[in-house]
């Protein structure tokens, strides 16, 4: 309702001559209604919009004021009543309360300055009341856009988060598939060349004495190039799948990859483990040996350090995973900062595979003062999976 526009008043009165009176005092400044009784004012109730006050006389045959307004108080809350009456003792107010929930009393006869005020404050009060509900419906409609956007965030991450395990499983399988072929089909083929290098070898023993030897030189060239092919198959597959999770657990897998760490890379490394069985999801026990893995070629590519302290603790729902070494450091704010195409893969890697698992990546980093990295992650992050 606009501000200056008129308020709707109704007033109830059995007795002409104050109606008159009052209709003749405030009609300039308010949209008057009247009745003459208790049933003819919820009638003009019921029938009008937006009255914002009831002024009703107590003592009229019938109904009552304090009765008519509490009738008019179930209908609608935020009406302002006020009764009129010509005897006023503590019951009577008491009453009006309980069951009207009355604003004011006024006391006949009534005086003009009197009146005028209390239906300015009436009026203000309702002006009020209405302005908070209105920002009350606002405050409510925004909560409900803001919850719904939530919503649709948390779904769209929910998504994302699936999407990205979606993505890293088809990759792993895809390239289990490779190491596969690599180690029964290349593999194979490359002992099949080194043994007929050797049967060829034994074939040429019957030449003379200077082609042996020659024969035999190259031969032996030939075997230890294959046998470096070989290695290096060996090497690429077990890189693309760590097939050794499937076969003895992800435990002895992450044992097994600190002891090639530290014998290929010469770096000593301190490990503590804890027990990871409850990690029952394929995908999970991936992601997490990727996660250290990835985490252990950061160190040797950019720590320059010499040690590793390598922890797991488990406690209650949660596990965590600490790196800490002893190399070079750096700034751990400058390095996150930058765009997405200057940081290095390693982080962005550790820090996707971290949300796959719904966990929580934390990196502490001093310049010639090591760094460490924390990986909290919740067990119950394959729930989806076993479902």
């Amino acid at each position: 309702m606009n501000a200056h526009e008129q308020l709707k008043i109704l007033l109830v009165e059995d007795d002409q001559e104050s109606m008159n009176f009052f209709v003749s005092c405030f009609q300039e400044e308010y949209n008057i209604l009247c009745a003459s009784s208790g049933e003819e004012a919820l009638e003009r109730f019921e029938q009008e919009d937006d009255i914002s006050m009831v002024l009703s006389d107590q003592a009229m045959p019938g109904m009552t004021g304090v009765d008519l307004l509490t009738h008019i108080y179930q209908q609608n809350e935020s009406v302002i009543r006020i009764i009129i009456t010509g005897f006023l003792n503590t019951a009577d107010i008491i009453a009006a309360i309980n069951k009207g929930h009355i604003y004011q009393f006024i006391v006949k006869p009534w005086e003009l300055v009197q009146m005028r005020m209390i239906l300015s404050q009436a009026s203000y009060t309702w002006r009020l009341r209405q302005e908070n509900d209105q920002l009350h419906e606002q405050v409510i409609g925004k909560n409900t856009l803001l919850t719904r956007a939530n919503e649709r965030l948390h779904a769209s991450k929910e998504a994302l988060r699936n999407l990205s395990i979606s993505l890293f499983t088809a990759r792993e399988e895809e390239q289990r598939r490779i190491a596969m072929e690599l180690h029964d089909e290349l593999g194979q083929s490359l002992a099949a060349l080194k043994m007929q290098t050797r049967i060829m070898e034994n074939d040429f023993l019957t030449a003379g004495k200077k082609q042996q030897e020659k024969v035999k030189s190259w031969s032996a060239i030939i075997r230890d190039n294959i046998s470096q092919i070989i290695e290096d198959v060996r090497l690429l597959s077990k890189n693309l799948s760590p097939v050794i999770i499937e076969d003895l657990g992800l435990d002895a897998a992450l044992q097994h990859l600190i002891d090639n760490f530290t014998e290929t890379y010469n770096i000593s490394c301190s490990f503590h483990p804890a027990p990871l069985q409850n990690i029952t999801s394929t995908n999970g026990k991936r992601i997490v040996y990727r996660l250290v893995q990835e985490s252990l070629n950061n160190i040797c590519n950019h720590a320059q350090a010499t040690h590793i302290d390598f922890s797991i603790k488990v406690e209650k729902e949660l596990f965590f995973i600490t790196l800490k070494d002893n190399g070079q450091g750096f700034h751990v704010q400058e390095v996150l900062t930058r765009p997405q195409n200057r940081r290095g893969i390693g982080l962005t890697a550790m820090s996707e595979r971290v949300k796959m698992l719904g966990g929580k990546l934390d990196i502490q980093s001093q310049k010639n003062q090591g760094t460490t990295i924390f990986f909290t992650i919740p067990f119950d992050f394959d729930k989806e999976e076993k479902a």
